[in-house]
């Protein structure tokens, strides 16, 4: 075989390996609904394809080339080598990935900490995917095509950042980009995503910019800095700006060339800064931006930063992540799992922890700060093994940048962002954009570290898109890794046609089938939301048949659809009951731990106890709901919504000592939220307690609850019904009658009432309204009946 025949393949592949990872990089722009929805939904799907994809290939040429004897042995100098300090950085990388692994076996849910949800995109699997990506990265990519990189994802945060522009100021109307009024989301999914991502790529451009000598891309870099740091700004995210505060103020004071002036400037810019902050907290009155929206915004966010990071909320909610943390930590809950530990330990009594009356801030699934987050779901040692990896790095970072050598600026810019990046993180967690972004700095830190060491360059594997074919003699035929990989050149057909179909059964049963499940989520919803309830549940029934990684997801989606659904068409109320609570079971028993599931199938039942009519199966359906509620109770003990719920249950089932005790534990747990006295009050007048008694409860409720909602006053007769307070329940219909006229069952109800009540005038003109509002021959018939049988009028 001649050279030039010989050279082909890993030229080309090398092409190929570089496409793929510009491709990766390249998916924080890609955001499409209803296909790409949730936004990092699509992304990561994309990810995992095209990265196992590379995988393959990796794979293929190890084999198909018999370099792996030359690769494992550097790949072995480099975890044993002379530079005992990169080393060990290495081995913590992998004993990194080592405690995430356990921490997944050990999960509490450990499906979900597997794949996660659409709704987060996160999960173990592409955790394995990040680390992949950094090791790939770290191996393949020459040293002259970093810096092309680094271009092409600064390149794509410019037209991210851009998005961001046309979304915030409505430049084409809403035809191809919606607009945000107030904090632009670009395709990130969200301000605060948005602002973290750009974060990490501003350093990355300052330093280019420092260190670029060709005048145009000079200009490049620093608009392009100068562009992230005013979307940053218009993203209104306190956290970056702490962050890019904190990250400038390092680059300055640190920076690697001594420089008398820039000391000065930057102790000038300091006390300029912290002033200017300080006067103008203290005299808010003289902001001269009034009359300027978006500018007004960004400097009271910028004000209330001390607050705003450490307000109740937050604290709040990491005080419960503590204990969640004392609870189990040394493995955690699982990825994914942060809201199981969090519902367990969660304490409604703490300040500002329910936001809002309805409680839609409770339900917690981050921790709003990656320390919290690791410990929770992956133990206190994976914790500590990740700060001290990213501590580590960052000293040889330093060290490096000690020692004469060009990439002085980009070392010292890489440091900048991690700082900026951390101090941004404390108060936020990732998405797929920021994580892919900080896997690359890590890959490329590592190569300017072994780059500029040559007791590590000395063993460094040769790069797998070079020319380079190992001469297989040069190794021992009679050490153990020898025949091992012997014997796995002996078989390389049969591993690759195996891992070729693995890939392909991974590809479309993991990635392309959840993709398309997804998508038509997505588009029932749609449908559903614009009035289209038939087209929309008809999608979703045909989808149903398809199983998936989102089976109980799809499940529970489905399930609110019909909730939507059957309060815009209450005759088809019970089939759609019917079919949200047979969904709920099966959801119930792939995610058992997630609360909400419980909780939404002990409503569905509640429901269904209400409108059965046989004792035997009204029954069964009062265990099965006071079954799903205590799971919920199992699961997360001081949650009121549990409590609520249990006691609307105990309602519908006529228990009322049990609804007044489930009422009272509402209460106990945080006697601010006013339902629970609502629900209280109604327990008390079912059971026909003293209206004195009664009358407490509802004033206090009336406070902060709307009992003079249609759902409240149908409450209020449904109650007054079970303990035969007639008056009171005909005060009640006449209520329900002003909201909804048209309806012939209170005209009906009302008729039957004021007979019972003597008033027989009150009782006929009743009837006759039932007989104009349904005609038929039927009901006159029924009507008639009635009529007769009242006194006649004198």
């Amino acid at each position: 075989m001649n050279e030039k025949a010989k050279n082909y393949p890993e030229n080309k592949l090398y092409r190929l390996y570089l496409a793929g990872f510009l491709l990766i990089l390249a998916l924080p722009l890609l955001n499409l609904p209803p296909w790409f929805s949730p936004p990092d939904w699509g992304k990561t799907v994309v990810f995992r394809i095209a990265l196992s994809l590379l995988l393959f290939f990796f794979l293929w040429q190890l084999l198909s080339q018999e370099i792996y004897h030359h690769f494992l042995t550097a790949v072995r100098k480099r975890l044993w080598g002379k530079n005992k300090l990169f080393s060990i950085t290495l081995w913590l990388f992998l004993c990194l990935f080592l405690l995430f692994s356990l921490s997944t076996i050990f999960s509490s849910d450990i499906r979900f900490s597997l794949w996660g949800s659409p709704y987060r995109s996160g999960g173990f699997v592409n955790t394995i995917c990040y680390f992949l990506f950094t090791g790939l990265l770290f191996l393949i990519i020459k040293k002259n095509d970093w810096q092309k990189i680094i271009f092409f994802v600064i390149s794509v945060g410019i037209l991210v950042s851009f998005i961001a522009l046309i979304q915030k100021f409505n430049l084409f109307g809403n035809k191809f980009f919606v607009h945000f009024e107030d904090r632009p989301a670009s395709t990130i999914g969200g301000s605060i995503f948005l602002a973290i991502y750009l974060l990490e790529l501003s350093f990355l451009s300052l330093g280019s910019a420092i260190k670029e000598k060709w005048l145009l891309k000079k200009v490049f870099f620093l608009l392009s800095l100068a562009l992230f740091i005013f979307v940053i700004f218009h993203t209104e995210t306190r956290a970056a700006y702490v962050g890019l505060a904190i990250g400038f103020s390092y680059f300055l004071a640190f920076y690697p060339k001594r420089s008398k002036w820039l000391k000065i400037s930057f102790l000038g810019l300091l006390i300029l800064g912290t002033s200017s902050f300080l006067f103008l907290k203290t005299n808010p009155e003289i902001l001269l931006l009034k009359k300027s929206g978006s500018g007004q915004r960004i400097v009271e966010r910028i004000l209330s930063i001390p607050s705003g990071l450490t307000d109740s909320s937050r604290i709040s909610a990491w005080q419960v992540s503590l204990k969640a943390i004392i609870a189990r930590p040394i493995f955690g809950y699982g990825q994914e799992n942060f809201g199981v530990g969090f519902d367990r330990y969660y304490d409604p009594s703490l300040p500002k922890i329910q936001i809002d009356p309805e409680m839609h801030s409770s339900w917690w699934d981050r921790a709003h700060s990656f320390i919290f987050e690791i410990a929770t779901t992956n133990g206190v040692p994976a914790l500590f093994v990740y700060l001290v990896f990213f501590g580590l790095l960052f000293w040889q970072l330093e060290k490096l940048k000690q020692k004469e050598n060009q990439d002085k600026i980009i070392i010292h810019s890489l440091q900048a962002s991690f700082l900026a990046y951390f101090t941004a993180l404390f108060f936020g967690f990732d998405t797929l954009s920021s994580y892919l972004i900080l896997f690359l700095l890590i890959a490329y830190s590592l190569h300017l570290i072994a780059e500029n060491n040559a007791d590590i360059n000395a063993g460094q594997a040769p790069n797998l898109a070079s020319n380079q074919r190992i001469d297989q003699r040069k190794f021992s035929d009679k050490s153990l890794a020898a025949k091992f990989f012997s014997a796995v050149t002996k078989q390389r057909k049969l591993i690759l046609i195996s891992l070729f179909f693995l890939l392909m059964w991974f590809i479309w049963q993991f990635n392309i089938k959840p993709f398309g499940i997804n998508s038509e989520i997505n588009i029932a919803k749609y449908l559903v939301e614009n009035g289209e309830c038939e087209s929309g549940l008809l999608r979703m029934e045909k989808t149903l048949k398809q199983k998936s990684i989102l089976d109980a997801y799809f499940r529970l989606k489905y399930a609110t659809l019909l909730q939507q659904c059957a309060a815009k068409t209450p005759e088809k109320e019970l089939l759609f009951a019917q079919k949200g609570y047979s969904l709920l079971r099966e959801s119930t028993k792939s995610w058992p731990t997630f609360t909400r599931n419980w909780l939404l199938l002990g409503e569905f039942t509640n429901f269904l106890i209400e409108k059965e009519k046989d004792p035997q199966k009204k029954k069964a359906l009062i265990e099965e709901a006071n079954a799903a509620l205590a799971q919920a109770e199992k699961l997360s003990p001081n949650r009121q919504e549990v409590f609520l719920g249990w006691t609307k249950a105990a309602l519908v089932s006529k228990e009322y000592q049990s609804a007044e005790e489930k009422a009272q534990k509402c209460i106990n747990l945080n006697p601010e939220l006013a339902e629970c006295y609502w629900l209280m009050a109604l327990a008390k007048i079912s059971a026909n307690e003293p209206e004195a008694e009664t009358q407490t409860y509802i004033e206090i409720a009336k406070k902060y609850y709307d009992i003079n909602s249609f759902t409240s006053i149908n409450q209020l007769a449904t109650a007054y019904s079970a303990s035969k307070n007639l008056p009171k329940l005909a005060e009640q219909l006449e209520k329900l009658i002003a909201i909804k006229p048209n309806n012939p069952d209170y005209y009906a109800q009302l008729a039957f009432i004021y007979k019972d009540l003597g008033q027989f005038d009150k009782a006929r003109a009743a009837a006759i309204k039932v007989i104009e509002l349904v005609p038929t021959p039927e009901v006159k018939a029924q009507v008639e009946e009635f009529l007769t049988s009242l006194p006649v009028a004198e």
